[in-house]
């Protein structure tokens, strides 16, 4: 379990893109993979839409696709045919989309997996603390460490301290601020299993869209992400959540009988 003093490559960031960087470096170099969470892939922070491989190169045809984007059953929820958005006057487009609905807990962990068994050291339950120039301080579970990097990657989100290190713009310099998702976990809900819907509209998700995402049978993730900066004064995002299951005009009718399971933000 000891860490080497100096790796090629450290990661910030154990989420898909910090775990396949991981596992593409680990071929040709040494590399730490760090995540200050305790369970990789909790909690969730993504309902887990994504369309499948062939879909993928159907729809970006010049892209060289990680090989990451083929990951096993048991990181599926279920399967979706179609993505349909919802206007705010209740009018609606589908265009057919062939996806998985995947288990962000499994499928980040399966990514995670798959970098180590590339060759890249993995610490959880780790923070950085602080960069300067090459050197890294982290701290967590495992104790206090500097090590050194001739490449650090941030793959730590929004905030990440890789970003402040290196000077880059941040969240704070966009004057709508960043936007702020919130979303549930529900059951006993009557959706169309084949289908992902965005809803849109200022009244319930201003600034943003709503989504829900089957889990399958009477299960779904339903959320939105919205700006703080068009919310009315004095509504939290919670707030507006539950506006949207209970009073939308086209998603109550599915939503309004289900409960929730699990907060997910």
């Amino acid at each position: 379990m000891n860490l080497d003093p100096h790796y090629d490559i450290v990661i910030v960031g154990a989420g898909p893109c910090g775990s396949t960087a991981a596992r593409y470096a680990a071929e040709d170099a040494s590399v730490l993979l760090i995540d200050k969470k305790k369970t990789i892939g909790v909690p969730v922070q993504c309902a887990g839409f994504l369309p499948k491989y062939d879909e993928l190169e159907e729809l970006m045809p010049d892209a060289e696709l990680p090989d990451t984007f083929r990951y096993p059953k048991s990181c599926v929820y279920t399967e979706t045919k179609c993505q349909r958005f919802i206007a705010p006057t209740g009018d609606s487009k589908e265009f057919d989309v062939d996806a998985n609905v995947l288990d962000r807990r499994r499928f980040d962990q399966y990514l995670a997996e798959r970098a180590v068994s590339a060759g890249a050291d993995l610490r959880i339950g780790t923070r950085v603390t602080a960069i300067d120039g090459k050197s890294i301080e982290i701290a967590g579970m495992w104790g206090s460490h500097t090590i050194t990097a001739d490449v650090i990657i941030g793959a730590d989100g929004p905030s990440s301290i890789v970003a402040k290190a290196a000077n880059l713009p941040g969240v704070e310099d966009d004057p709508m601020g960043v936007a702020h998702a919130i979303a549930y976990d529900m059951t006993g809900v009557e959706i169309d299993n084949e289908a992902i819907e965005m809803h849109f509209g200022r009244n319930f998700v201003p600034g943003g869209y709503a989504w829900i995402v089957p889990h399958g049978g009477t299960s779904a993730n339903v959320g939105m992400g919205i700006r703080k900066a068009m919310c009315e004064p004095g509504v939290t995002f919670r707030d507006y959540l539950h506006r949207f299951i209970v009073e939308h005009p086209v998603a109550s009718e599915k939503l309004r009988g289900g409960r929730v399971t699990s907060v997910i933000a």
